[in-house]
Order: structure tokens, then sequence, then C-alpha cells
């Protein structure tokens, strides 16, 4: 399982802005929950500078997007979702991104999604579209390693909230674009099965990298851990990246056997 990464020049994930106007960025993951099976989740990531604002008071202000998500299994509507999206109140030289999280319990099949946004505060009331196909599989008891995301902050979670994953609030990092400014790069993924094929509580090798186009080791940007096999398990790794060259590398997550 590999990821791209950029650190200079490229974007590879869907934005969904067309002007100076309204921007967000969109991405999925795929992933499995052992009882339920396979759900999609979406984040959408609003560029602060593109939004409008509406006064609370003489010094706060908020912006309000209403984003609709519908996917659909070719003509037909399988799940439909629409949010009046609030961001954070804050003041004009305070403004920050702000993000909205869905999950969708799909079977495995070829969907698309068809997604629409619209600044409440704008009084023109334009609608922008956006449409992307994608793929749910469904691993059974094979091995099987979800999409990989990239990870902004995490912390422990105290509470269960959309963020929360395997014992952490994780904030997703809507992009693949890494500037000079990012010394670390977290990521975060799940591992699914392994006790299927190694047998419960027997060892294997987990192993991250982030490597160049050629397939080499980045600056010996390589973590190996002993793992004991289960039906999940969740990775969540950092890597020191403020030494790395600017240029294209990928993510690189590897199950390796006794041999």
């Amino acid at each position: 399982m590999k990821r791209p990464i950029f650190l200079l020049l490229a974007l590879c994930l869907a934005n969904l802005g067309w002007s100076t106007e309204l921007e967000a960025w969109f991405d999925y993951k795929v992933f499995v929950d052992p009882i339920d099976g396979p759900y999609v989740e979406t984040h959408l990531n609003f560029t602060a500078q593109s939004v409008s604002y509406t006064s609370i008071d003489e010094s706060t202000i908020v912006a309000k997007v209403r984003a609709t998500i519908i996917i659909k299994k070719g003509e037909d509507i399988i799940d439909y979702r629409k949010m009046d999206i609030d961001g954070p109140v804050v003041t004009t030289s305070t403004m920050v991104d702000f993000m909205d999280i869905q999950r969708f319990s799909l079977p495995a099949d070829k969907y698309r999604f068809e997604i629409e946004l619209e600044d409440l505060n704008k009084p023109d009331g334009t609608i922008q579209h956006f449409h992307q196909d994608f793929e749910v599989e469904n691993p059974g008891t094979n091995l099987h390693i979800s999409d990989i995301a990239f990870v902004k902050a995490f912390a422990k979670a105290e509470k269960q909230t959309d963020l929360t994953r395997s014992g952490y609030d994780i904030l997703p990092y809507v992009n693949n674009y890494f500037p000079s400014s990012f010394d670390a790069l977290i990521i975060y993924a799940e591992l699914y099965n392994t006790d299927h094929l190694f047998g419960e509580g027997e060892k294997f090798a987990l192993a991250t990298s982030i490597r160049t186009k050629a397939g080499e080791i980045a600056m010996d940007l390589q973590k190996i851990k002993r793992k004991q096999a289960s039906a999940v398990i969740p990775i969540l790794q950092t890597f020191d990246i403020s030494s790395l060259r600017t240029d294209e590398y990928f993510v690189v997550i590897e199950i390796r056997d006794r041999d």
C-alpha cells in the first residue's frame, strides 16, 4: 500500500474551488468495521480566506457553508446528506480553515460522489458542483490495508467524536502537498485480518517508509515494528521530513512475515 506526497508544486486531491471565492479541498478514505463492514469517510476542508462571513458582534464573525453529498451507483441514489456547516467564531485577524467529516456505510461496489457547495453568507446563491468516481472493497478475511490518511494533529480521545479513531482524536490533513513549514509527516491507516493470515497473537513485522519515485527509501525514513496479529491494527506513525529536499515521494506500508 502506498500513497503519494508532494513537498512542492503538485496537488492531487480534488480542489472544489474554481475562483477566488469559495475554495474547498475534498478527500475520502475507505476503512472497514469488523462488524458492520466497509465504510467511506469524507473530508471537506474549507479555506478560511475564501468564504464569506457574517458579524456576530462588533469583534467576531462566522462563516456558514451548505454542503450536499450524494452517493450514486449508476443513476440510483444510495445515500444523501445535506449539512449546514458553521465555521468557528473568529475575528478578522484570526480566521482559520474549518472542515466537515462524514461516514457512509457502503457495500463493496463502484460509486460516484456528487457534491454541491454553497456559501450561505453570499447573496448571489451560487452553487458549485463536483463529482468523483470511487470504489469500495470488502476484504472479507483477506489481508488488507485501509487507505492511508495524512494527519494534521492527534491527541488521546477523552470522548467519542467524529474525529475519534482507535482511542485518538485524529484531525485529517486534507492535502498531499507539504510546504517547507512542515517538519513532520503523520500518517494513519488500519491493517485488517492479520489474525487470519498469521494466527491470532502471532508476530509479524510492520514496515512504514517514505520512498522516492524510484522506490528507494528516502534518507533512512523507514520504521519497522514488531506486531501481534489481530483483526484490526491501527497504524499511527510520524516521520521527520525537515531535511527532505523538494520532490515527489510515496508513503509505503508493508507487512512482512518471518521470512
